[in-house]
């Protein structure tokens, strides 16, 4: 019996594909309790929003013939913590882990070329390290938020990155992400790498939480008559709790 044709889809928690199965003839997103996946050697490729939402899946295993991860494969996943990409992966695509928001366990592998648009978003580890062959880093690929604020001057938004993010890596495609986003950046080439298990604290996102405590009090309406008045200056963190001139994306 084919594991599509199963008929007791909602008790799988695990499921591993042998070596030489097409995965991408599964659709995992039936199996809604699923929260474990291996993927045999053979699969190339992960599907467009092959996963996307499925939000009891914690752990996953790429094997090595994983060229690409195309784009929202994994979009949304709340809960995944753990992704080995394998050591084949070339490109991660537009959105490809965008808020997968418990993800503290990703290794890029030296075969990493290209990390595109978002393709990180709202992931809360902060301190990652980059392979020896990454090309090309796009537009908010890592440290960003899927929040956004205006523009000072009513120009536009802009979306809110996280300040305390790390890039360690090679090359200096990287070096260049890092420093055109205002990131701090560690040479692999001449200096230690700089990683340990931190978070960001997603939970500082509270609407009228002004002075980021996590509490609403008459603090923050102080916080926020103060700001109007030109006479306090907050942060982008800050900025979007009190919703003056932003909006949420």
């Amino acid at each position: 019996m084919s594991l599509q044709s199963y008929g007791y889809k909602e008790r799988i928690k695990s499921i591993i594909i042998e070596d030489g199965v097409c995965a991408n003839d599964i659709k995992f997103r039936d199996f809604e309790n699923l929260e474990k996946i291996k993927i045999g050697e053979g699969t190339t490729y992960v599907p467009s929003s092959c996963f996307v939402r499925m939000l009891s899946l914690k752990e996953v295993a790429l094997p090595d013939s994983i060229i690409i991860i195309e784009n929202t494969a994994f979009s949304g996943c709340k809960n995944l913590e753990k992704v080995d990409l394998g050591n084949g992966l070339e490109t991660i695509d537009d959105g490809a882990f965008s808020g997968c928001s418990s993800l503290k366990n990703i290794d890029f592998p030296d075969s990493l070329q290209e990390i595109k648009m978002n393709a990180f978003t709202d992931c809360p580890k902060i301190k990652v390290k980059l392979g020896k062959n990454i090309e090309t880093l796009e537009e908010n690929a890592l440290g960003y938020l899927s929040k956004s604020i205006a523009n000072d001057d009513g120009s536009g938004y802009i979306q809110l990155k996280i300040d305390s993010y790390v890039i360690n890596g090679y090359t200096d495609a990287a070096k260049q992400y890092a420093e055109e986003n205002g990131l701090k950046y560690v040479d692999l080439n001449t200096e230690e790498a700089d990683l340990d298990d931190s978070l960001f604290d997603m939970s500082i996102f509270k609407a009228g939480d002004a002075d980021l405590d996590k509490n609403i009090t008459i603090v923050d309406a102080t916080v926020i008559q103060k700001y109007l008045a030109k006479l306090q200056s907050v942060n982008d963190y800050q900025r979007y709790n009190m919703r003056v001139k932003s909006c949420e994306t």
